[in-house]
């Protein structure tokens, strides 16, 4: 709804609704009346509305790509030269000073466009993704304000948020980014901790992405907010950008480039030990999810790598990435959420909130990408108490499928977990900070860079022939005689090869490995047991 404050109208209007036939009303204060104009816009629920006082006209911008107009009488379709992506949830406010429409995020966007009357330009590119939030102009500051709304990871935000035209100022809601890039380890270590309310504390990956360790030797009070989720899966992420993990969790696939631009349907797989797997095949149906989950596990359905103790602390997979039809992109897979171990010699009291999630997808695309799955967060301390959350489900609350452990002689946490805690007596066991790794090192005779980049758009080895090619893998960590796979993702699908046992150098060399033309990506997986 918006108030259409033009002199001969000056009436609320309201137009579509989730699952309304009837499209177009007005309310003078008395009595509603249906309209019938000639042109009615598609019917969308939460679409950005205001009213334009220059041009005199209501805009709109739906969760289709279309800008409408509405004149009192008729809705016009216009045809920008440049339009935002459509989505739900955004807000669109009138700014009298630049005498244009700003629309502001919404549902899997984090960006900011004005509408002029004629073209939209893009203004900002914003780090507060939000949808369903308020949005009103205040004329005694020049400023568009907002309120609230829902953010990534399932989460609702309390912030109210400044918008000058050029920039947002948070008036409440504060982010405190700690820089793991100079603290190889991931440790931290303080005499006590508060989080306050209202902050958010945030982590910015070493070249390690070793996880989040927080020691300390007095009280740990967390009010506001740590976060150590994954990155969704957007589709406005940059070809060949990926969703990243939090610390310790391992990055989504790539959706598919279009078939017309790429030469194939087949996006990337999901990074980590239970990386989802990508869509393979040409979609037909929007509504297919071929990009598969990331796996972990929870304390209920064991998943596929780690156990209940949280050992060694590593985070979740992404998923995988979706598959394109001819001129379509696939969707991206989410990140996996992070790991954070958060101990204390006295008491650990969380009233606010942990967050491990794995990322989200977007609903759009050729095909959905998979979700990330949740990550860990493991507390240990004396008692451990208070009324907050606790959550590492993947992509949202239906995918528990993270891993949460609390350790405390008393424990008294009134708050949700989701997954549901293990819960013991304080362990004295060995923390296995390295886990061990296998590096694919050689492939079809060429050299692979010290720390390939996985993009099929920029590929880290080139050979042009199909067919039987060597593949060799350097392991550390990892018992001489441990089984070694590969994934192979090609541009027809995806194969897999071996086992082949690690020799007593550490290296498996995989011989005959058939690959088709085209790009591709390749994965090395071993399983096996450490014990303290």
């Amino acid at each position: 709804m918006v108030y259409d404050a033009h002199p001969d109208r000056q009436k609320v209007l309201m137009v579509g609704g989730l699952g309304a036939n009837e499209r177009t009303w007005v309310w003078d204060g008395t009595n509603w009346s249906q309209l019938s104009p000639t042109t009615d816009p598609p019917n969308y629920h939460s679409t950005g509305i205001t009213y334009d006082p220059i041009r005199q006209e209501v805009v709109m911008f739906n969760a289709g790509a279309q800008t409408w107009t509405f004149n009192g009488a008729n809705w016009t379709p216009k045809s920008p030269v440049n339009e935002p992506s459509g989505r739900y949830g955004s807000r669109l406010v009138f700014d009298p000073v630049r005498n244009e429409s700003i629309l502001i995020s919404g549902e899997s966007r984090n960006d900011v466009w004005a509408w002029n009357g004629v073209n939209w330009l893009r203004r900002d590119d914003v780090t507060m993704q939000r949808s369903y939030f308020g949005a009103v102009w205040d004329a005694t500051r020049s400023r568009v304000v907002l309120f609230g709304g829902d953010t990534p990871g399932d989460n609702t935000s309390a912030d109210t948020i400044l918008w000058d035209g050029n920039a947002f100022e948070k008036l409440s809601g504060e982010v405190q980014d700690f820089d793991m890039s100079g603290r190889a380890n991931g440790i931290w270590n303080f005499t006590t901790i508060n989080v306050p309310p209202g902050v958010t504390v945030a982590f910015r990956k070493n070249a390690a992405n070793t996880p989040v360790r927080w020691l300390a030797t007095g009280d740990v009070t967390i009010e506001g907010t740590v976060s150590v989720s994954g990155g969704r899966g957007d589709s406005s992420l940059p070809l060949g950008v990926v969703a990243q993990g939090g610390p310790g969790g391992f990055a989504g696939g790539r959706g598919a480039v279009r078939r017309d631009q790429s030469g194939t349907f087949v996006g990337s797989p999901g990074q980590g030990p239970g990386g989802g797997l990508p869509g393979t095949s040409r979609q037909t149906s929007p509504n297919e999810r071929d990009g598969q989950n990331g796996n972990f596990g929870d304390a209920s359905s064991p998943g596929s790598y780690g156990n209940v103790f949280i050992q060694p602390l590593v985070g979740g997979s992404g998923g995988g990435g979706g598959a394109s039809d001819e001129n379509t992109n696939g969707g991206n897979g989410g990140g996996g959420g992070g790991a954070v171990f958060i101990a204390s010699s006295r008491d650990i009291m969380v009233n606010g909130a942990i967050e491990a999630n794995g990322g989200d997808i977007e609903w759009a695309g050729a095909s959905y990408g998979g979700r990330g799955s949740g990550g860990a967060i493991l507390l240990r301390a004396d008692r451990i108490s208070g009324t907050g959350r606790l959550d590492a489900y993947g992509g949202y609350a239906g995918y528990p499928n993270g891993r949460i452990r609390l350790e405390a002689f008393y424990r008294q946490l009134a708050g949700q977990t989701r997954p549901i805690s293990v819960n013991s007596a304080p362990i004295a066991n060995t923390d296995f900070n390295t886990l061990g790794t296998l590096t694919v090192t050689r492939i079809a005779g060429n050299n692979v860079p010290p720390l390939p980049s996985g993009n099929t758009l920029t590929p880290d080895v080139i050979f042009t022939s199909a067919g039987p090619i060597s593949v060799t893998v350097q392991g550390a960590g990892i018992p001489a005689g441990t089984p070694v796979k590969l994934r192979v993702t090609t541009s027809e699908g995806v194969i897999a090869a071996g086992p082949v046992n690690l020799a007593a150098d550490n290296t498996a060399v995989f011989d005959g490995v058939n690959v088709p033309a085209g790009i591709g990506t390749i994965q090395a997986f071993a399983e096996f047991q450490v014990s303290n």
